[in-house]
């Protein structure tokens, strides 16, 4: 490590040489000569320099990946199964695409009951929803249930239902007719689905 990118990484870090110092128990004098060319800086100090620059490395990764949105590499059945049991606890990769930079992940698409809307494989971009009274029906919602409803992990359509503390789920696919009807207190989270990502196979 040399005077430049000690200097370089202070300015980075945006702290003071005082501040510097500091971090690194060293007088405001040494670092001076440090930045100065004056003395060399030690091997010991180089270490402790290091070790502070990948922390600050760290931090940035961690400050951008939580503006990012994750992408779980997850299958959301558009049919009726079971809900997951197999959720991974890290995200696989972040997305960063600004008009979908506020939905809460994106998933797999799986099966073809909402194409032509949404089709096979495709990502979802999905937003959590916190009340279930103020939903757009006749729009696509990722829906997940309890055991009381089957335990639902499914992507369907939205519609009102007269008593309004059900929901009717509807596939988009003409060649799945049938409406599902929950009670909304069946209902463990809700997500909209806000748009997707089409990938091409080769």
């Amino acid at each position: 490590m040399n005077f430049l990118e000690l200097k370089v990484f202070r300015e980075e870090l945006g702290v003071s040489r005082e501040d510097l110092a500091n971090m690194l128990d060293i007088s405001i004098n040494t670092l001076n000569t440090w930045e100065y060319r004056t003395n060399k800086i030690p091997n010991k100090n180089i270490k402790k320099i290091k070790d502070l620059i990948n922390l600050h490395t760290k931090k940035e990764t961690y400050e951008k990946n939580k503006k990012n949105v994750p992408y779980y590499d997850l299958d959301v059945t558009s049919h009726i199964t079971t809900s997951f049991s197999d959720v991974p606890e890290k995200p696989t990769f972040y997305v960063d695409y600004q008009p979908f930079n506020d939905c809460s992940a994106y998933v797999n698409n799986y099966g073809d009951s909402m194409y032509p809307k949404y089709k096979n494989g495709e990502k979802l971009a999905v937003k959590q929803i916190l009340n279930l009274d103020v939903l757009m029906y006749g729009e696509t919602y990722l829906i997940i249930t309890n055991a009381n409803a089957n335990d639902l992990k499914t992507v369907k359509e939205v519609h009102f239902h007269k008593d309004q503390s059900k929901l009717i789920l509807r596939a988009a696919n003409p060649d799945y007719q049938g409406d599902t009807i929950i009670d909304k207190a069946d209902i463990l989270s809700m997500f909209a689905v806000k748009g997707k990502i089409s990938q091409n196979f080769i």
